[in-house]
């Protein structure tokens, strides 16, 4: 009888050893606090997002024919914490950075040129001996943020996982191969 080869691939792993990366790059060159920190932010989001289809399709069957497309990012989260009795609480950590992640990470993926004035602008950067509008995307790469975000998103994927009875897959486990 012949033997099929499969390979299980954990994205969100994948994502958070992105971040993760990212992350300690900075630590050696601080020039490049901004590309890192924008980085690390969107493969923090791109764990979350990657472990909720991941535990979504453990915990509810007919996640990848009905769910997972037609969901959105938070309405993901809330099902699946519903399901595995986590309470989600937009003030606290680990879920109080997940709205703005999720904009970072719209905001890069769906980019546009922005035109911002002084008057209108809620945000602004600090360049030598001026002030300048900035967007908000802008004012969290930051080091301090990409590090907080990077964090809550480990914590929210530990919190959800330890409420189910889904096999963990330890976060240096990129991926596994079967043979059947």
């Amino acid at each position: 009888m012949n033997k099929e080869t499969y390979r299980k691939v954990y994205t969100y792993n994948h994502h958070f050893m992105m971040a993760e990366s990212f992350l300690d790059e900075q630590h050696d060159q601080e020039k490049s606090e901004y590309n890192n920190s924008t980085a690390s932010i969107v493969f923090s989001a791109f764990a979350i997002e990657a472990y909720l289809n991941h535990i979504g399709e453990q915990i509810f069957k007919c996640w990848q024919d009905n769910l997972k497309k037609s969901l959105g990012i938070e309405a993901k989260l809330a099902l699946i914490c519903e399901k595995v009795k986590v309470n989600v609480n937009f003030g606290i950590e680990p879920f109080q950075s997940f709205r703005a992640t999720f904009r970072f990470r719209n905001t890069m993926a769906h980019s546009v040129t922005e035109s911002l004035s002084h008057q209108k602008s809620k945000h602004f950067l600090e360049i030598g001996k001026n002030s300048w509008p900035a967007a908000e995307w802008e004012k969290m790469a930051t080091f301090e943020v990409a590090t907080t975000v990077y964090q809550n998103a480990n914590i929210l994927v530990d919190l959800i996982a330890k409420n189910t009875d889904v096999e963990t897959v330890p976060r240096h486990v990129l991926s596994e191969f079967l043979e059947v």
